[in-house]
C-alpha cells in the first residue's frame, strides 16, 4: 500500500466508513457515482477529512469541476493521483 492509499484508507475510515466499504475502496470500487461507495453526504465528508489529513483546501477538490470531481474520486488510482499533484509527503508518513 502506497503512503497516498494510506491517506485515503485513514480518511475513510475517519468518516466511518467499515472495513467492507474501505476495502472495497482500496481494491479499486468507483469510490463515487452511480455506482461509487460514497453517497453525496459521505463525498463532502471525505473530502472534508482528506482536507485534514493532508492540508489540502477541500476546495481544490472541487475547483476541477463536477466532471473533473467525478474522475478524482472515480477509484482509488486516480484520487491518489491527485493527491500526489496536490502534496508532498514527508519521508515515513
Amino acid at each position: 500500500m502506497t503512503d497516498h492509499q494510506s491517506i485515503v484508507r485513514d480518511a475513510l475510515q475517519g468518516i466511518g466508513l467499515g472495513p467492507e466499504r474501505v476495502e472495497a475502496a482500496l481494491n479499486g470500487s468507483p469510490i463515487y457515482g452511480v455506482s461509487g461507495l460514497l453517497n453525496s453526504l459521505e463525498l463532502v465528508q471525505f473530502v472534508t477529512e482528506l482536507g485534514e489529513v493532508t492540508r489540502i483546501d477541500p476546495t481544490e477538490f472541487l475547483s476541477v469541476g463536477e466532471s473533473g470531481l467525478n474522475t478524482v474520486v472515480s477509484g482509488i488510482s486516480s484520487l491518489c493521483g491527485f493527491l500526489e499533484t496536490r502534496m508532498c509527503l514527508p519521508e515515513g508518513v
